[in-house]
């Protein structure tokens, strides 16, 4: 289910970029459109008549566009205030729920200038229907008066607008649709997405300073941190040797460290276990730092000799947490390849680096 999960966050996250992409090569081309129409409609003839048609639709597409946004703009970030405060004072709420509550409720401006001005654009539009076919009139008159694209000759004693005021307005009403369509369907799908995602990412922060919600795991992230090198001068190995109530971060911390101490691996091996009725296994670094335990104890046992049997079960171990890490983050494909060079002073995985499984989880599969 994980995997399911995060294969599909990584698939919008693809999507989301491509979109980004999208919309800037659709920023320059528009850019470079109002540039061409602009120079073109300084000429004559047919030319001058496309540029100022182009001129017409930019400007109609743009206050489509803005009231297309303001229809759309996302609630992502407002909730009911009642409904928000039984949610953060609920006794039964996690530090998580708490969160998003507190996200959901953060800043409610844009949503109420939005729901103000869509508000007041549809009253006023409604009572304005009336007016639109003399608007379009004056438009067509504006255009026939000042549109001077054509050369005197039998159409007109003078210079004159052409097909232009027949044109123009069809041309406005246009650009109006399409500018409120693109903006509308670009807020929903896109901004939207944009705002969840920012909201994702502060609450993983929030679940990272979780508390281990389990005395026995507390109990062993304490006699572990204190079992580490309190000599040491390192500030951040300190402070997890003085705490008596580590999070989920701070018991991540303490499996790192230990990695680090002469013949640690099982107690590591062991510590994870204890934490795996915690949230600690809803984070990449969980898994990595489990592998790389296993890791060394595969390397371990072969320098000493060990069976075959339990040599394959280090190796099975250790492959399946860096699967397990790599389905929660897709980042740590990075890391876990990064563990696996010989040459490296961490090398905790460096005994499978042509293992085939390996080389399939660490994406490297016909890179090497």
């Amino acid at each position: 289910m994980e995997s399911n999960q995060t294969a599909a966050r990584y698939e919008a996250e693809l999507k989301r970029k491509l979109a980004l992409k999208l919309l800037s090569f659709i920023g320059l081309g528009i850019l470079a459109f109002a540039l061409l129409a602009l120079l073109t409609s300084l000429s004559s003839g047919w030319l001058a008549a496309i540029g100022i048609g182009g001129m017409i639709f930019l400007a109609s597409s743009s206050v489509g566009g803005a009231f297309g946004f303001l229809f759309a703009v996302p609630r992502v970030l407002t909730q009911d205030d009642s409904i928000g405060d039984e949610t953060a004072d609920s006794e039964a709420a996690t530090p998580v729920a708490r969160l998003r509550a507190r996200l959901l409720r953060s800043n409610t401006n844009l949503e109420r200038i939005s729901d103000w001005l869509t508000t007041m654009l549809v009253g006023v539009g409604l009572s304005q229907l009336g007016s639109i076919d003399p608007a379009l009139s004056r438009f067509r008159d504006f255009l026939a008066q000042y549109a001077n694209i054509a050369p005197a000759g039998k159409a007109c004693a003078t210079s004159c607008a052409g097909m232009l005021p027949t044109v123009g307005p069809m041309v406005l009403v246009f650009g109006l649709v399409m500018g409120f369509l693109f903006l509308y369907l670009y807020t929903r799908l896109i901004l939207v997405s944009l705002f969840n995602q920012v909201e994702d990412e502060l609450a993983k922060g929030g679940e990272l300073d979780q508390k281990l919600q389990s005395e026995i795991a507390t109990k062993a992230v304490v006699a572990a941190a204190q079992s580490l090198d309190t000599n040491n001068e390192n500030p951040a190995l300190k402070g997890l040797v003085s705490t008596d109530d580590p999070s989920v971060s701070e018991s991540l911390g303490v499996m790192f460290n230990m990695l680090y101490q002469p013949e640690k691996y099982q107690d590591v091996i062991n510590l994870s276990g204890t934490l795996s009725v915690t949230p600690a296994i809803k984070k990449a670094e969980y898994w990595f730092l489990t592998a790389a335990a296993f890791g060394q104890k595969y390397l371990a046992l072969k320098s000493a000799g060990g069976s075959d049997q339990d040599l394959l079960s280090a190796r099975d171990n250790a492959l399946d947490c860096a699967r397990r890490a790599v389905d929660i983050d897709a980042s740590y494909r990075a890391r876990i390849w990064n563990i696996s060079d010989p040459n490296s002073i961490d090398n905790d995985l460096s005994a499978f680096r042509s293992d085939v499984t390996f080389l399939a989880i660490t994406g490297m599969q016909g890179k090497t």
